[in-house]
C-alpha cells in the first residue's frame, strides 16, 4: 500500500496589526511659546506690581499735599476768619454798652483786642466799670475815656497820645512808661498810681489828684499841672521843665531839688514840699 504523501501547505500566518501608539512629538516653537506666556506672566505681573505701587505712592503724595495745604493754607485761613469774628464779636459789646455804667463785658472785650495786638484808637467808652483791666502795650491813640474806673488797671507801656481821660479813677493804676502826652487828665485821680518813666509833655493835669505816686524820671515837661495834688509824690529825677505848677500842692514830695523845681514855668502859690507857700 503506497502511502500517499499528502503535501504540507503551510497556512498562512495571521498578521496581527496592532495600533501603533501616538507618540506626542513637542515641536520647539510649542516649547519656546510656552515659556514666553510664561515670561509673558510674570512680567505682567510685574508691571502690575509696579503700576500698584506707582499708584499707592501717588495717593501717599497727594495726601501728603493735602495735609500740607491744609497746615499752610486752610487751617490759617479757618483760624484767621475764627479770629475777625472774636474782633467783630468783640467791638460789637463795646458798642453795645456805649453810654451804660458797670463793666458790661467791656473789660474782657478790649482784653481780647490787645491781646490779639488790634488798636483800640479812637475807642469810646465813657463812665465804665474797667477795675483791673489788663491793656499793656496797648494802643489808645485820642482814646475817649472819660469818667472811667481803672482802679489798679494795667496800662505798662500804653501809648495814649490826646487820649481824654478828664476825671478818671487811675488810682494804684500802673502806666509804667506810658505816653501820654498831649492827654487831657484834669481832675483825674491818680493816687499811689505807678507813673515811672511816664511820658507827660504838653499833657493837661489841672486839679488831678496825684499823692502819692510814683513819678520817678517821668517826663513832666510843659505839662499843665496847675492846682495838682502832688503830695508825698516821688519825683526823682522827674523832668519839670516848663511846667506850670502854679497852686500845686507839693508838700511832702520825695526827692526834689531846688534845681529841679527851677525848671517850672511857675511856682505862683505853689505849697513847697517843705510846707512853705511860693510867693
Amino acid at each position: 500500500m503506497s502511502t500517499k504523501r499528502q503535501s504540507h501547505t503551510p497556512s498562512p500566518q495571521r498578521v496581527v496589526l496592532r495600533p501603533r501608539s501616538k507618540s506626542v512629538t513637542r515641536s520647539p516653537r510649542s516649547r519656546t511659546q510656552r515659556i514666553w506666556h510664561r515670561i509673558s506672566d510674570q512680567r505682567l505681573t510685574g508691571v502690575i506690581q509696579a503700576a500698584a505701587s506707582i499708584a499707592a505712592l501717588i495717593l501717599f503724595i497727594y495726601g501728603l499735599i493735602a495735609a500740607i495745604h491744609y497746615v499752610t493754607v486752610d487751617s490759617p485761613n479757618i483760624q484767621a476768619q475764627a479770629r475777625i469774628q472774636t474782633h467783630l464779636s468783640a467791638w460789637q459789646v463795646i458798642d453795645v454798652a456805649q453810654g451804660q455804667g458797670g463793666n458790661g463785658g467791656r473789660v474782657e472785650a478790649l482784653q481780647s483786642l490787645n491781646n490779639d495786638g488790634v488798636a483800640l484808637d479812637l475807642v469810646t467808652i465813657t463812665g465804665a466799670n474797667l477795675n483791673g483791666v489788663q491793656l499793656p502795650h496797648a494802643s489808645l491813640y485820642s482814646a475817649h475815656l472819660r469818667d472811667d474806673d481803672f482802679l489798679q488797671a494795667n496800662l505798662k507801656l500804653a501809648y495814649l497820645p490826646f487820649a481824654d481821660l478828664t476825671r478818671a479813677y487811675l488810682a494804684s493804676a500802673d502806666l509804667d512808661a506810658a505816653d501820654l502826652d498831649h492827654a487831657e487828665l484834669s481832675n483825674a485821680d491818680l493816687v499811689n498810681a505807678n507813673l515811672y518813666y511816664t511820658q507827660f509833655t504838653n499833657t493837661n493835669l489841672q486839679g488831678a489828684n496825684l499823692s502819692g505816686a510814683n513819678l520817678r524820671k517821668a517826663g513832666l515837661q510843659d505839662a499843665n499841672l496847675r492846682g495838682a495834688n502832688l503830695t508825698r509824690a516821688d519825683l526823682e529825677g522827674a523832668s519839670l521843665r516848663r511846667a506850670n505848677l502854679t497852686g500845686a500842692i507839693l508838700r511832702g514830695a520825695l526827692n526834689t531839688t531846688a534845681a529841679q523845681l527851677a525848671q517850672a514855668k511857675s511856682l505862683k502859690g505853689t505849697t513847697m514840699p517843705d510846707g512853705t507857700k511860693h510867693p
